[in-house]
């Protein structure tokens, strides 16, 4: 066993498969902000590792069924559920959740410029304005319901357009040709 066994154990204990589910137990495990970044270690003697933590089920089920991965992307382990979790732990996941789910709402699209297989989109949101990167757009632009747009730039971030309709013309002509 490595020695993070005391926070992460693999279910069942006997399981050697790569392949299987790593669980960490929150209430043993240590969390700390540095530099800006969430940091991670299962048991004092291990060393801080740089983490990101990702919703499997972000709509459905946003406290539980969470993975945590290093600064690689590599999966480290699952966090079944918050509620467990000591709370200074848990404002810091909340935190780092809080984060990474940040979803601000296009209200305008100022340009968008294509090179290659990225569109570079400079955009008006509900919290300012800001420009982000978009890879494959097949893939990376979902409609979970008729008139809604989800954007997910190549860094991870979601960008909605709650109503495509409530765009100005300009920024709809920018969006359709992109579809």
């Amino acid at each position: 066993m490595s020695e993070d066994t005391a926070a992460i154990m693999p279910e069942p204990p006997a399981a050697q498969n790569p392949e299987e589910i790593v669980w960490i137990d929150v209430a043993q495990a240590h969390w700390q902000m540095a530099h800006g970044r969430l940091q991670f270690r299962a048991i004092p003697e291990s060393e801080w590792r740089e983490v990101g933590i990702f919703r499997l089920f972000p709509l459905s089920d946003p406290e539980c069924w969470l993975a945590v991965v290093d600064k690689d992307n590599t999966e480290i382990g699952i966090i079944r559920d918050l509620r467990h979790c000591p709370h200074d732990a848990l404002s810091l996941i909340r935190q780092e959740l809080s984060r990474r789910y940040l979803v601000p709402l296009i209200l305008r699209i100022v340009s968008c410029r294509d090179q290659f297989d990225i569109s570079t989109f400079d955009v008006e949101t509900d919290r300012g304005r800001l420009s982000f990167h978009l890879r494959r757009r097949s893939e990376n632009i979902q409609r979970p319901l008729p008139h809604r747009l989800t954007l997910l730039d190549i860094e991870g971030n979601r960008y909605d357009i709650v109503d495509t309709n409530n765009l100005d013309a300009e920024s709809r002509r920018l969006l359709e040709e992109r579809l």
